[in-house]
């Protein structure tokens, strides 16, 4: 990422990334702030694997991704395949009745919950001081939780402990599939709660990450760039500490178009940390994505088309994604005054069995940061 300031400051950033799938191992995963979006809690509903919806956990395979948007529900034949009974909620008569009587959902059949604990050790070399190691057990614990209340709704629930950062809920969301049944299937879904915003596939903590490495993008804040005068000693330093990869309070209103294309708009609080608004306004953003070749975004194969079977069964893909974002907001910066931002990202990832391939842009501008 460079920077450059000008009368109206501006932030551009370019990433590259080259991404090789490994085979996966259940539930391993490094330390360093990895989270998955498919969790233990899946495999024991639907009686299957790790490796069905993940190439190097917790990187997402192209059945994982439409997994993950369909609700958490397979695309293809999801009750053939959920061995789980469900508690239900009340007769399927009911339905007629509503909403005087209550609505026939059900409930998962065991409790939703998955633990994982993430160790390491730490080692320090500093040349002005002594070598150090530490052991850090645990590191990371996460509680994870997630799954289907009926046909058309899903839930997951994200929640992290620190030494340092001590607890935090990353994620806690309702997922609302096709809630207008008079248009098409998976046309319009609704996401309430606090989520990621997914702006890009490409580099993704939760879909395409395979490594503790982040784009820089999403991690950078206009407040870590602080301005200096040599002559006199004096600094500036924003006050917008805003990053684009944090899970935000928000609603989404997403779907599938015509097998292929997926688009997103939705409203989040543009704030850098949970609780009251800091500005009283709501940040704007949008998404589309295109994905050619492959499997669909909806779970389904063109009739010519096949998976693509790796060693040890792992499902890959080929298949070129195209992606593009924008993210309209504004930050409370000095003495009243707002930081209206904006910032828009171009995409193309390249999928060729193990081999995935992506490169990006992402512009950003800042109108008063100071």
């Amino acid at each position: 990422m460079r920077s450059r300031v000008k009368a109206r400051p501006a932030l551009e950033g370019l990433a590259l990334v080259l991404l090789v799938a490994a085979p996966a191992h259940g539930g391993l995963s490094a330390s360093g702030g990895t989270r998955a979006a498919g969790i233990p809690v899946f495999a024991r509903k639907y009686r299957t694997s790790c490796s069905t919806c993940h190439t190097a956990a917790p990187k997402l395979n192209v059945l994982g991704e439409a997994f993950r948007l369909n609700g958490y529900r397979f695309p293809e034949n999801d009750v053939l395949l959920r061995k789980e009974e469900p508690v239900p909620l009340g007769a399927e008569p009911w339905k007629d009745l509503w909403p005087r009587a209550i609505w026939p959902g059900e409930l998962p059949g065991t409790p939703p919950l998955s633990l994982r604990v993430v160790s390491d050790a730490q080692v320090t070399r500093d040349e002005s001081a002594d070598f150090t190691w530490t052991f850090r057990f645990p590191n990371e614990v996460y509680l994870l939780s997630g799954g289907t209340l009926g046909e058309a709704i899903g839930f997951f629930l994200e929640g992290e402990w620190t030494p340092e950062g001590g607890i935090e809920i990353i994620q806690a969301k309702v997922l609302f599939q096709d809630p207008l049944p008079f248009l098409a299937d998976r046309a319009l879904n609704l996401w309430v709660g606090l989520q990621n915003l997914y702006l890009f596939t490409l580099g993704d903590r939760q879909i395409d990450r395979a490594a503790r490495e982040r784009l820089l993008w999403g991690g950078f804040d206009l407040s870590e760039l602080v301005l200096r005068n040599t002559a006199t000693g004096d600094s500036l330093r924003s006050k917008n500490e805003l990053q684009l990869r944090l899970s935000q309070p928000g609603i989404e209103v997403n779907g599938v178009m015509g097998r292929r294309a997926f688009y997103a708009v939705g409203l989040t609080q543009g704030s850098a940390e949970l609780g009251t608004d800091n500005n009283n306004r709501k940040d704007l953003y949008y998404k589309v994505r295109t994905k050619l070749g492959g499997l669909a975004l909806d779970g389904s194969y063109d009739a010519d088309g096949a998976p693509v079977v790796g060693t040890g069964g792992q499902l890959f893909d080929r298949a070129l994604i195209l992606e593009h974002f924008g993210y309209l907001g504004g930050f409370p910066v000095a003495n009243g005054a707002q930081d209206t931002h904006r910032t828009f990202g171009l995409a193309a990832r390249w999928l060729n069995g193990p081999l995935d391939l992506g490169a990006g842009y992402v512009w950003g501008e800042n109108e008063n940061p100071w």
